[in-house]
């Protein structure tokens, strides 16, 4: 009967404290994911600071990429400031064409690419478009928590790139949990399959950078046609 009591004790004990455990994790998981957030998006941010702007007759063009009207605004400032730079807006939604149409634009400097839906489209198809060569560099503005993939992603398409990243929310907030897992596996994704030149894109010397230009990678079976009235590929 003793022994009886004793196990009857033991297993009550060890399911109180199973049962304390996990309230704690429940309680802590919230806690802990939002500190693992913060900083795992100040990593993505952080990885591409904006520089010093690069001299005016060294830069190609501008290629901003489709989705926040924040990235489509600084593209049309860096085109006012680059006067002799193309500007192409890859994945470019009906809203970012009505706004790059009253932006006055010459028509020989910007082209819409409206049919891009992932990152690797995007350099892909402005590798269609644009011809890049190794001795041009390529101003690339998108978001700073999505630089490293689309830097990754456009060195293997052949640009020199040149980040320009642009700041969707407050500085140190999280992003939102399912857009963060959809870049932290986005990033480790596309380099498995070849499509980024690293799992974390760091910053490179553009010499360096030259060096890995115009390596072949098939395009995607997706037809790209400009809009119409923009110049063609």
């Amino acid at each position: 009967m003793q022994d009886s009591a004793r196990e009857r004790t033991s297993i009550t004990f060890q399911t109180m404290a199973f049962t304390v455990l996990v309230c704690t994790v429940v309680l802590l998981a919230p806690e802990l994911w939002t500190r693992a957030s913060e900083f795992l998006t100040a990593k993505l941010q952080d990885r591409f600071p904006r520089s010093s702007s690069p001299a005016r007759d060294s830069i190609a063009g501008i290629v901003v990429l489709g989705g926040s009207r924040a990235r489509v605004i600084e593209g049309f400032r860096l085109a006012r400031e680059y006067a002799n730079a193309k500007l192409l807006l890859t994945g470019a939604s009906p809203e970012d064409d009505a706004y790059a149409e009253a932006q006055g634009l010459p028509r020989d400097r910007l082209m819409i690419e409206p049919n891009a839906k992932t990152t690797f489209q995007n350099a892909m198809f402005s590798r269609r478009i644009l011809h890049p060569t190794r001795f041009e560099k390529w101003i690339i503005v998108t978001s700073a928590f999505h630089m490293p993939r689309a830097v990754g992603t456009f060195r293997q398409a052949g640009f020199s790139v040149v980040p320009w990243p642009v700041l969707d929310q407050s500085n140190g907030a999280a992003i939102p949990t399912k857009r963060l897992l959809h870049e932290l596996i986005g990033l480790f994704v596309y380099w498995a399959i070849g499509r980024s030149d690293s799992a974390f894109p760091a910053p490179q010397s553009y010499a360096s950078a030259g060096q890995n230009a115009n390596r072949p990678i098939a395009d995607p079976q997706i037809p790209s046609p400009l809009s119409a009235g923009s110049e063609g590929s």
